[in-house]
């Protein structure tokens, strides 16, 4: 059972909670212990499926299909309960928290914060403060190869003469060899993510090729032709979207301290002392249940205990001792707002007692089987290192980047032209040279006729359903009508072990973590079967035949 049927079950759940209440007794399918399953909670379920989810099966079988989820549900609830996870502190934490992250956002839906409007000026501003003014973007050219003498021969090529475009045309790997290298307008961010030094940006002088340098695909050298100033406008959406973000977070944190001088925020000194007292790490400290209830800062209707700030700092890993005015300000940086923000729902009434029931029962069951499954399933799971490798070994297929296509194309106004144009080609002439002299593609002439299939969006389905050697079209596509070829495909290179091996980790984690879980609910179902009574009357008649036929 997954999480999404989980969040399933607990929506049909409390939709039958809270549509049930009628003067007529709810009929029990399935009882559980002191745990039951109604007729109408079973049919909620049923309702809230979605097609994949719905079975294949028929009668009896299909109801006992349907049924299974839901017996699980509340098998591990009944775990969940002899464990004590339904009380555990550490868990009613847990809950509180979601609960009032829930109420947070509610809060500034219902009461939006409108921080003041970022002026041009302030942009330019923090535009130049930065210095961004002052960065540079270098035009650059760049040949890959996977083998340290391919990229030698093709070097040396270069230094006896031969032009770039047509060295990097015929030895680079990547898909701007037919670009003739042209890797663009580049800064120094984009020479760090290739793996490159920042020295090479900065130190390279212009026309000069850079030594041979170490790749994760291979071999790569690279050459900067001009070199020009970055544009305000290259950096002014990024700069705008920081500086709103900036005005939302103050404004929120004026609304919080106008809340707080509402709801009469105090410090407890009690509960700060106590922190202060210990003389441990922070994030280290242990105290006892009644010490983790105490509160260390108190508002009208509520309070915040002392194990809420530990598990903040545990949480993120803050271990330092502080002296008490800097510790106020660390924990009022991580609870006045989530605290503050849900109290003010409550005061002004923007929430409903029984909707807000519906939520805590909701997040509850969230939080105390995530708690459950976190425990007897995931905690004690293990990827060796060697599993991983042993897997990337093995898939030599599932690791590759896409297939590098290009394409010779002519694109045309109308298909009559395009035919002509296929029976020219047909006769003998070079589908290239008809690009170049009569293709409406953007970039025909300067590319020669022949793009990179990422180049051409509109013709992707065509050229991946299309042969080696095929001539195709007349195409219908955006522009007009398209008669292509493939000239060069090339397959795509396996990626690294150390770019996939965090994905694989990943993988190999969930796939056990499926088949643990599969493996205990199944002892679930041993160990509380005695505790399973099926009215099959009800069942039927809770799914009767006409129903699940015209489900």
């Amino acid at each position: 059972m997954n999480r999404v049927r989980i969040a399933t079950i607990t929506c049909a759940l409390i939709g039958a909670f809270l549509w049930g209440c009628s003067e007529q007794a709810p009929s029990t399918v399935v009882q559980i212990g002191t745990r039951a399953i109604t007729a109408e909670d079973l049919r909620s379920y049923v309702l809230g499926l979605n097609e994949s989810q719905r079975s294949h099966q028929e009668g009896p079988a299909a109801r006992r299909e349907y049924l299974q989820p839901l017996i699980d549900y509340h098998l591990m609830w009944l775990e969940a309960q002899a464990l004590g996870l339904d009380t555990a502190a550490a868990v009613q934490r847990q809950l509180e928290r979601k609960i009032r992250r829930h109420l947070v956002a509610l809060y500034l839906k219902r009461k939006p914060v409108q921080p003041p409007l970022v002026e041009e000026d302030e942009i330019k501003q923090r535009f130049e403060r930065q210095g961004l003014h002052s960065t540079l973007e270098r035009m650059t050219w760049g040949i890959m190869a996977k083998a340290r003498p391919e990229l030698e021969q093709a070097v040396a090529e270069l230094a006896a003469g031969t032009p770039f475009g047509e060295v990097a045309a015929r030895y680079s790997i990547t898909p701007d060899a037919v670009n003739g290298g042209e890797l663009g307008w580049l800064r120094v961010e984009s020479i760090r993510r290739m793996g490159l030094p920042d020295s090479l940006f900065y130190d390279l002088p212009l026309g000069v090729l850079s030594p041979v340098l170490p790749h994760a695909a291979g071999f790569c050298v690279v050459r900067f032709t001009e070199e020009r100033p970055v544009s305000y406008f290259d950096f002014r959406d990024e700069i705008l979207q920081e500086l709103q973000e900036e005005r939302l977070g103050e404004a929120r944190t004026a609304r919080a301290e106008q809340l707080a001088d509402k709801y009469d925020w105090n410090l407890h000194e009690p509960g700060l002392h106590l922190l202060l007292k210990k003389s441990q790490p922070l994030a280290a400290l242990e105290l006892t249940p009644e010490e983790e209830r105490t509160p260390l800062f108190k508002f009208t209707g509520g309070q915040v205990p002392l194990g809420e700030l530990l598990d903040q700092l545990k949480n993120r890993n803050i271990n330092a001792v502080v002296d008490s005015a800097a510790l106020v300000q660390l924990a009022e940086r991580f609870l006045l707002q989530p605290y503050i923000f849900a109290a003010a729902v409550r005061h002004e009434d923007l929430i409903d007692r029984e909707t807000l029931e519906a939520v805590r029962q909701s997040l509850r069951e969230e939080v105390v089987l995530s708690q459950l499954r976190q425990q007897r399933v995931v905690a004690s799971i293990t990827i060796a290192p060697e599993a991983v490798r042993r897997y990337y070994d093995e898939q030599t297929e599932r690791f590759r980047r896409r297939d590098q296509i290009d394409v010779a194309e002519v694109l045309v106004e109308t298909e009559e032209e395009a035919l002509a144009v296929r029976r020219q080609i047909e006769a003998g002439a070079d589908i290239a040279a008809l690009a170049q002299e009569r293709s409406k593609r953007r970039g025909a002439r300067a590319r020669s006729g022949v793009f990179p299939m990422e180049k051409t969006s509109d013709l992707v389905p065509h050229i991946l359903a299309a042969q080696p050697d095929e001539l195709v079209g007349p195409v219908q596509v955006h522009d007009g009508f398209s008669v292509f070829e493939i000239v060069r495909r090339q397959q795509g290179e396996r990626m690294p072990f150390a770019q996939v091996r965090r994905q694989i980790s990943d993988m190999l984690r969930r796939a056990e973590e499926r088949e643990r879980f599969q493996a205990y609910i199944e002892t679930l179902r041993q160990q509380y079967a005695n505790q399973i009574q099926v009215n099959q009357q009800q069942l039927a008649a809770a799914l009767p035949d006409d129903f699940l036929t015209a489900f």
